[in-house]
């Protein structure tokens, strides 16, 4: 998945990640590497 809706806790990445049985482990929130953070739907 390249891209997160605007929903802070995931949105359509959530129902994604359910229908393809695959966790979401990280959301980038910029271009880089270093913008990679653990994914935390809580």
């Amino acid at each position: 998945m390249t891209k997160m809706d605007a929903d802070t806790k995931g949105g359509s990445a959530i129902s994604i990640s359910y229908i393809t049985s695959k966790p979401i482990l990280y959301i980038g929130t910029g271009q880089g590497y270093d913008d990679l953070r653990s994914f935390d739907s809580s």
